[in-house]
C-alpha cells in the first residue's frame, strides 16, 4: 500500500510540476515563483522582508513542532503559520542537497516552498508527508540541484 500511494503522489506532483511550468523554453530560468501564477490557492508565501534569518551554522529556527517526516499536506497548508512552512522548506531542500552541498538561496527556498504549497493542494496528497513530497518535488525539478 505504501508503495503504492507513493507512486501515485509522484504521478500527482509531476502534474503539479507541469501545471507550475517554465517560461523561456523549459530551462527553469525564468521559473514561474507564485502558487497564483499557477491558478493556486495556496497560502501565500512569507514576503522576502519577513524570511527568517539563519543562525550562526546557517540553520533556521523551527517553531513547528511535528518532525518534517511526520507533517502532512494537509497540515503544512492549514496549520503550519507562512515561517514554519518557509523553513521545512528550507529543511527539506538542504536535505535534499546532501552534505557538503551549498546551502541554498532564500530565493530557491521560496520557489520550493511555493512549490510545496501547490504539490500539497491535490487532495490526493492530503495525506503524503513532506520528505516525501519534497523529495519527489527535488528528483522531478532538476533547477533544485546544486
Amino acid at each position: 500500500m505504501r508503495t503504492r500511494s507513493a507512486l501515485f503522489t509522484i504521478a500527482t506532483l509531476s502534474a503539479a510540476l507541469v501545471a507550475c511550468g517554465t517560461e523561456g523554453g523549459g530551462t527553469g530560468e525564468s521559473r514561474s515563483s507564485t502558487a497564483a501564477q499557477a491558478g493556486s490557492s495556496a497560502p501565500a508565501s512569507t514576503s522576502k522582508a519577513s524570511l527568517p534569518e539563519p543562525g550562526p551554522d546557517g540553520s533556521y529556527e523551527q517553531t513547528w513542532k511535528r518532525a518534517t517526516a511526520d507533517t502532512t499536506c494537509d497540515q503544512f497548508r492549514q496549520q503550519m503559520t507562512p515561517e514554519e512552512r518557509w523553513v521545512m522548506a528550507a529543511e527539506v531542500l538542504t536535505d535534499e542537497r546532501g552534505d557538503g552541498a551549498e546551502a541554498p538561496a532564500q530565493q530557491e527556498i521560496s520557489r520550493f516552498e511555493t512549490d510545496l504549497n501547490v504539490a500539497c493542494q491535490d487532495t490526493s496528497t492530503a495525506e503524503s508527508v513532506m520528505t516525501e513530497v519534497g523529495s519527489t518535488l527535488y528528483l522531478l525539478d532538476q533547477t533544485y540541484k546544486p
